[in-house]
């Protein structure tokens, strides 16, 4: 049983990161195609007046919705699937759906540091518009600042301004497979070569690949 809740100030910044997936999710908004993969499709939308621009993936994973976010909410199984994964932890957990979560990469050679991340995570659950008798759901992390969890020494501490899945249930013969829609729009901080940038930016998004392969055994669609 939880009684707790965000504090005001990390509260907003959720509500403020659930605002965001839901304009990045707009069918309206042009995204600039970058590469696909396996059937993950990424690509980025440039905002007016945003310094850092956002990325999108795209794709199907053979399993139902809930079973890929139970996985995105397992800080300690994020090493399965995620490329850029070194170290993590769930740092407080204030309910079945929220909490804060530790994240830090790997560092890229001697010249790039790793980074850290401290974010406040929750996930919104409801019936969805796509399948009758489903339910679909949206899931965020959004960088807060927490006094219990400073900056750490040998990493840069970066900003995760959005960390935003759609998982929406699809039908597929008798079965219920996930489609999997991910936003990310994150400030790494400190100096990054543009090449290991843009393998972040390409790479993040097709962890896709990475639930697929956790959930089925196949990184193939």
């Amino acid at each position: 049983f939880f009684s707790m809740s965000f504090p005001e100030e990390h509260q907003a910044k959720v509500n403020e990161a659930f605002d965001a997936l839901d304009r990045c999710l707009d069918t309206e908004l042009i995204w600039e195609p970058v590469v696909e993969k396996k059937g993950v499709t990424v690509s980025y939308h440039a905002f007016e007046g945003d310094p850092v621009s956002t990325f999108r993936g795209d794709g199907i994973i053979a399993v139902h919705p809930k079973k890929v976010l139970e996985l995105l909410t397992d800080e300690k199984r994020r090493g399965d699937w995620d490329l850029f994964y070194a170290d993590g932890r769930l740092i407080e957990r204030i309910s079945e759906t929220e909490g804060y979560v530790y994240y830090q990469t790997k560092s890229q050679g001697w010249t790039v540091w790793a980074r850290d991340f401290v974010m406040a995570i929750s996930a919104h659950i409801f019936d969805s518009s796509n399948v009758s008798g489903e339910q679909e759901a949206k899931f965020i992390g959004v960088s807060v600042i927490r006094d219990d969890t400073p900056d750490v020494s040998g990493c840069v501490r970066g900003t995760v301004v959005l960390g935003g899945y759609h998982l929406l249930p699809v039908k597929v013969g008798d079965d219920i497979h996930c489609r999997v829609i991910y936003i990310m729009n994150i400030d790494a901080a400190g100096w990054i070569p543009h090449s290991v940038a843009d393998m972040a930016n390409t790479y993040q998004p097709l962890s896709i690949i990475g639930l697929r392969k956790a959930l089925t055994g196949s990184s193939d669609p």
